[in-house]
This record gives C-alpha cells, structure tokens and sequence, in this order.
C-alpha cells in the first residue's frame, strides 16, 4: 500500500487529514496523520475515528517556536518513516522534513497574511492548492514567478469539505449536545477571542474589545459560551467576567473536548477574533462576525451567495454591528444546502494530485 503523510497542526486541517484519510482508502493509499500539542486537534481527530500520533508542541514566543520548530523536526525524522507524498497546510517542519528528503509536497492554504510560514513553505511545494479568492499578489510575493503555474485554485473554499459532507450529522449531534450542555437553541452565542500567539498576528491585543462584545452579547439577553485560545486569555475572561460567570449569563469551555461545529446551527450569532469558525458558521447558515485586521476576500465571496458574515475592521464600531448581527435572518437547513451544492469542494482537486505524484 502506498502510504502519504499529512501534518494537521489546527482543528480545521484536522477534518481535513481526516476526510483525505478516507478518501485515499478508496485507493489503497494509506495516510500517515501527525499533529503536535495544540488545543481541540486531538479532539477532532478523535471524533473523526482516523488513527494519528502527537509529535511536538506549539511554541509562545519568536524563540520558543524556533526551539519547538528544531526539535520537531527531529523527532518528526525519527518517526514518520517511508512516505511518497507530504500533504498539508504550512507545516515548516513538514516542509522542511519532505523536502530534505526529496519527497513531493502539496501545500493547502488559505491565509495569505501568514507571512512567515508561507515565505518557508511555498516555495518548496510541489503544487499549491488556493481557493480562487486568494490574492494574486501574494501568490507571487511567496512564490517565484517561474513556479508559479504549480498554484491549483479552486472555487470554494476549505471548510466545504466537512460542512456539505456531514450538515445532517452535524445538527444531530449538536442537538444531544444542546441537552448534555443544557442549552436552548437560540438563546447562546459563541464567541473566541484571536490567534493571538500565530506568528502572523501582528496586530497586538484586542483583549478589552473581546470583553466589551461579550458584555454585549449578555446585554442583548443571551447567554455567551467563550472559548479562550490560551491559558492566559482564560485567565483574563475568568477575572474580569466573574459576576457573569457565576450567574450563568457566560459559560468558559476548557479542558473539555467539545467540537463546537456541533453547535453552530443552535446558536444566535457565532463571533471570533479569527475566520475559521466564521466561514464555518456562515456555512452553516448562522449569523457569523469576525473582528480579523485584514480582509482576506473569503468574506465577500460567502456574502456574494447570501451567507450571513460580516467583517468589523472599525473596533469603535464592533459591539454595535454585533446588535445589528442579531437581528439578521437565519439561515434554514435547506437553504444551505442549496448554496452549498454552488460552492466547489476541493477533495477531489487534492486527491487528484495526490495520486499523480504517488503513481496512481
């Protein structure tokens, strides 16, 4: 059997190692699945039944994540084994592991400000594979103009891949959920503050912002189940929401495995300081707001299908569009599913390259 690995180092490219997973069964090619220390991952992978190993952690700071990036790289070498094919987002250390071995990469992104890990990774890939919304320019800002026809773009995007293939599963687990969480549908929002430690984020805290939307959101008489990136942005939402937290009006999630994709169809609005969880929300067909710095087009491009998502750049402005959010229209099952047959997956475009570099 032809064996592939696939570096999953977020919840997001977690489903996607796992769809490939069983995707690539169908043609006797087996992938190899590594992720590293980082919160929800391992849950994920859980959940979606596919076998993986832990290698390595997440680091904080510039030197912490080169120390972690070094000693991943080795204990990634001592452990993976034979391979044909490296599958994955920007993984410097996968990238850098399959290129030193001579090995075909194919890269998976969809964050042009990932400045750093974009400038190492690119540029050693086989093919790129892009939703057709990420911008040209900076294609060619990490990739050389001679290379540039490797970039496969897609008219879709990512999160496609999980959102069509499971809606019904989807909104049946999240309703057991619901009663194991004692919630009512409607009457919670979800909220997760930035990524505030990813190498790109340069935009310094938006801790004081995130207070006053959750503030917010309770003003608005709903219930607000925040989920903090790191320890210390709980620490930060556990002392200064304290009252909020005791009367039950917030309801902070950690250590426990929860996949919160569960919960986006029952919730009124979903809020994040990233996209991920916007775009999936969006998808889902529930009112999203992401307060991301840069417009990344992957928003214009869910409105252009009617999918409710908005992006705050104006932080003055943000708890007031949140008000705004509440009143907007939700989206029905059905009339997701309608969209979602317009918007591209890109599976098959991936598993495709895939069985030409390994020789199928």
């Amino acid at each position: 059997m032809i064996r592939c690995w696939f570096d999953a180092l977020t919840p997001k490219q977690a489903r996607i190692a796992a769809i490939l997973y069983k995707e690539l069964e169908k043609y006797s090619i087996y992938l190899f699945i590594t992720t590293r220390e980082y919160p929800y991952v391992r849950e994920v992978l859980d959940s979606s039944g596919v076998p993986y190993i832990v290698i390595g952690k997440y680091g904080g700071d510039l030197k912490s994540k080169l120390r972690c990036y070094a000693e991943r790289i080795l204990q990634l070498l001592d452990t993976i084994g034979e391979f044909s094919v490296a599958i994955g987002f920007p993984s410097p250390e996968m990238h850098r592991v399959a290129f030193g071995l001579g090995k075909p990469i194919i890269t998976l992104t969809d964050t042009p400000q990932a400045y750093h890990v974009s400038k190492l990774t690119l540029p050693l890939s086989t093919y790129v594979i892009v939703p057709a919304v990420f911008p040209e320019d900076a294609l060619r800002r990490y990739i050389p103009a001679a290379e540039i026809s490797k970039v496969i773009k897609f008219n879709g995007l990512f999160e496609v891949m999980w959102i069509r293939r499971y809606l019904k599963e989807i909104v049946n687990e999240g309703s057991k959920l619901l009663k194991e969480l004692e919630l009512e549908s409607e009457e919670f929002a979800i909220f997760r503050p930035e990524e505030s430690r990813a190498a790109y984020y340069r935009y310094g805290s938006s801790i004081e912002i995130s207070l006053n939307i959750v503030r917010r959101l309770v003003s608005e008489g709903l219930k607000v189940l925040v989920f903090p990136r790191y320890e210390d942005q709980f620490g930060v939402f556990e002392n200064y929401l304290k009252d909020y937290v005791k009367n039950g009006k917030v309801l902070l999630v950690r250590g426990r495995p929860l996949d919160l994709v569960f919960l986006y169809p029952y919730a009124r609005v979903v809020i994040t300081g990233g996209l991920t969880m916007a775009t999936e929300a969006a998808l889902i067909g529930t009112p999203a707001l992401t307060y991301f710095p840069e417009e990344l087009g992957i928003c214009q491009f869910l409105r252009q299908f009617g999918l409710p998502i908005v992006h705050v750049y104006d932080m003055a402005k943000v708890c007031d569009v949140v008000s705004e959010l509440l009143r907007s229209r939700k989206l029905t099952i059905d009339q997701v599913s309608e969209v979602l047959e317009k918007i591209e997956d890109p599976t098959y475009v991936i598993v495709d390259k895939v069985l030409e570099l390994a020789g199928r």
